[in-house]
C-alpha cells in the first residue's frame, strides 16, 4: 500500500497508444520449452492489447508447464505482492529450523508509521506480540504493512528474504526494501520530481518508472507461483500452509477472484499502490487458480503507469481468470 511515482501523463498515454504487446515471446519460440495454447496466447493478448507497455499477464500450467501471456519478462512495481515472498521466506527458514511458527515477535507502537495498518487495532499502547503465524496471515490476507516490516526484520532483513529465495530457485522476483523503506522511496521520488526544472520532470519520471527495486517479471512471478503449488519451494505442511492463507485473501475482490468460477479455488494476493496524476503505481494480483477436475495454473496480472480506470484495470485481471477457466473447460471437453 505504498505509492511508487510513474510517468509524465503525456508519456503515459503516449506509450498506451503506440505499444502493444507481443503475441509470442523468445520463451514461447524457444524448442525446449512447452508450446502455450495459441487459442489462449491470443485471447490474453487481445485482453491486455489496450494497456500496451504497461501491463504483464503470465499463466503457466502447473502440470504442463508451458506459459502463455505478454510483456512476460517486462519487470513491474510488485506493490503488495512481494508479501508473499516474505511469508514464503519465513516458512523456508521454519522448515530449515531457524524459525518457529508460533515464535512471538513484537510490533510496537513506533511501528505504525503506514496510512494503511489494519494491525492498529490490535497493538495497544505498550505494543503486542504476535506469532509468525499471526504476522503472515495479516500481511498475506489483509496486506498489513507493520506485519510484513517486522517479518522482514525477524528474517534479518531485505538482503536475507532474497538469499532465501535465492536459495529456493526463485528468479525474476526481487526484494530490496521493507514497506518502511518502500515509502522512503516513494517520498525521495515525489522530493526530486518537485525540484526537478520543468525540462527535465519527464526524466525524473522515467528514471522513478523504472526503478528496478522491489520487481517482479510476469514469467518469474507465475514460475515461482507454479513450483510452490507443486511443493518445490517448501516442505508439503509449509507448501499447504502458505496456500490455505493466500485462499483467505481479503483484499481485491473485483479481479482474479472475480473471474474464478464457482467451484474453483484460487490463493492469491494483490498489490496496489495508488495513482500519481491518474496513473497507477501498481495495480497487481497474482496467484494459482485450481480447476474442479485438480489441474493448477498460475496466474500472475500486473499493471504500471497506465491511466486507464480502476475498473479497467481490474476487470483486466478477471478476464484472465475467466480466459484460463475457459480454455481449462474447454480442454476438459475436448478430453
Amino acid at each position: 500500500m505504498h505509492l511508487i511515482l510513474a510517468f509524465t501523463l503525456a508519456a503515459v498515454a503516449a506509450s498506451e497508444q503506440t505499444s502493444t504487446p507481443p503475441v509470442e515471446t523468445a520463451r514461447q519460440a524457444g524448442s525446449r520449452m512447452p508450446q502455450a495454447p495459441a487459442s489462449l496466447q491470443q485471447r490474453i493478448a487481445l485482453l491486455a492489447e489496450p494497456f500496451g507497455i504497461h501491463s504483464g499477464v503470465a499463466v503457466q500450467s502447473a502440470e504442463d508447464g508451458w506459459t502463455a501471456g505478454v510483456n512476460l519478462d517486462r519487470i513491474f512495481q510488485q506493490q503488495s505482492v512481494f508479501k508473499i515472498w516474505v511469508a514464503a521466506a519465513a516458512l523456508e527458514a521454519v522448515d530449515r529450523g531457524s524459525l518457529s511458527w508460533d515464535e512471538p515477535i513484537r510490533i510496537e507502537r513506533a511501528d505504525l508509521i503506514f496510512p494503511y495498518q489494519p494491525i492498529e487495532k490490535e497493538i495497544g499502547k505498550d505494543g503486542h506480540a504476535f506469532t509468525v503465524e499471526e504476522l503472515v496471515r495479516w500481511s498475506v490476507i489483509h496486506s498489513d504493512n507493520p506485519s510484513v516490516d517486522a517479518l522482514i526484520k525477524r528474517l534479518d532483513g531485505p538482503a536475507a528474504v532474497q538469499t532465501a529465495l535465492n536459495r529456493m530457485g526463485v528468479n525474476g522476483i526481487r526484494i530490496d526494501a521493507g514497506e518502511r523503506e518502500l515509502y522512503a522511496m516513494a517520498d525521495q521520488g515525489r522530493s526530486a520530481l518537485a525540484a526537478a526544472p520543468v525540462a527535465e520532470k519527464a526524466g525524473v519520471f522515467e528514471k522513478i518508472f523504472r526503478d528496478p527495486r522491489n520487481t517482479a517479471t510476469p514469467a518469474g512471478t507465475a514460475a515461482a507461483l507454479a513450483r510452490l503449488k507443486k511443493g518445490e519451494l517448501l516442505s508439503a505442511a509449509s507448501t499447504q500452509r502458505l496456500l490455505s492463507i493466500m485462499a483467505e485473501t481479503a483484499t481485491g475482490p473485483n479481479r482474479l477472484k472475480a473471474g474464478a468460477p464457482s467451484g474453483w479455488t484460487l490463493a492469491h494476493k494483490t498489490g496496489s499502490g495508488g495513482e500519481t496524476d491518474g496513473a497507477t503505481n501498481g495495480t497487481n494480483d497474482v496467484g494459482v487458480m485450481t480447476a474442479p477436475s485438480g489441474r493448477s495454473y498460475a496466474v500472475a496480472v500486473f499493471t504500471w503507469g497506465t491511466r486507464r480506470p480502476l475498473l479497467d484495470r481490474e476487470r483486466l485481471m478477471a478476464d484472465v481468470a475467466r480466459a484460463v477457466a475457459d480454455w481449462e473447460n474447454a480442454r476438459s471437453r475436448a478430453q
